[in-house]
């Protein structure tokens, strides 16, 4: 594996878990998730089962879904390095 394989995993397993752990998602779907599912309340956990699923993509040729959510989690990592704010997301208020 490349060294830019390498990269791109780490930050699409950063990425997809941090969204998964931390925010509603599209119409509350990862809260509900997060309610049923006691491993998607740990980073730490859920990071490890991300992971081996991002790398089963690289591993099978598959990397173009890799390399988009790396690059989306490559740029979130960078402005937080940088100290750039995003605007904070508003609560779901459900249905």
């Amino acid at each position: 594996m490349s060294s830019f394989n390498a990269f791109m995993l780490i930050c699409a397993t950063w990425y997809i878990t941090y969204c998964l752990v931390n925010l509603p998602g599209p119409r509350g779907i990862f809260t509900i998730m997060r309610k049923r599912l006691t491993v998607m309340t740990c980073a730490y956990c859920l990071s490890l089962w991300i992971g081996l699923i991002a790398y089963a993509f690289v591993y099978v040729g598959q990397t173009d879904i890799v390399y988009v959510f790396g690059l989306v989690g490559a740029g979130h990592l960078l402005a937080s390095w940088t100290g750039s704010n995003y605007a904070p997301l508003p609560p779901y208020q459900g249905e």
